[in-house]
């Protein structure tokens, strides 16, 4: 039971960094700009929230559980302290929650809102947040290959 707990931790993890790191190749070799390039980085935007909901919500708690029944010391405050490095990046997630809803989670019936909410995503600033996420889930990878390799 404690291999599939971790191989699906990890194959998460890993489809969430080929996601990212999928788009950022794909804007560096594609170029848009303008309003193409604002709907590229909602794609960004997009999976960062969901993942960094996930992560809050379910993934870390597994992640937790798991080091307990495999012995190993991994604790909240750990993840939390990492999670604090990058404060500053990560706590824009929250403020693009319209952005997700509007324009990529649940297409809005608003167009206008979803366009004026699409034009406020700077290139600089969603790269920022997202290089800090990889950063933060680099450290949760470490934690759980701790795990898998238990006490």
């Amino acid at each position: 039971m404690h291999a599939a707990e971790f191989y699906e931790l990890r194959v998460q993890a890993a489809i969430f960094n080929y996601d990212i790191c999928r788009e950022v190749v794909s804007l560096w070799k594609h170029e848009p700009n303008g309003f193409a390039l604002n709907v590229a980085l909602k794609n960004i935007v997009h999976k960062l929230y969901e993942y960094d909901k996930a992560l809050s919500g379910k993934l870390v708690n597994r992640v937790l559980t798991l080091a307990r029944a495999r012995e190993v010391e991994i604790h909240n405050d750990d993840i939390r302290n990492e999670r604090k490095k990058w404060r500053g990046q990560l706590s824009k997630l929250q403020k693009w929650a319209d952005v997700r809803n509007e324009t990529s989670g649940h297409y809005g019936k608003n167009i206008a809102k979803q366009v004026a909410l699409l034009k406020q995503l700077d290139r600089k600033e969603v790269m920022a947040v997202a290089a800090a996420f990889l950063a933060f889930n680099i450290v949760v990878l470490k934690a759980l290959t701790r795990v898998g390799r238990g006490k």
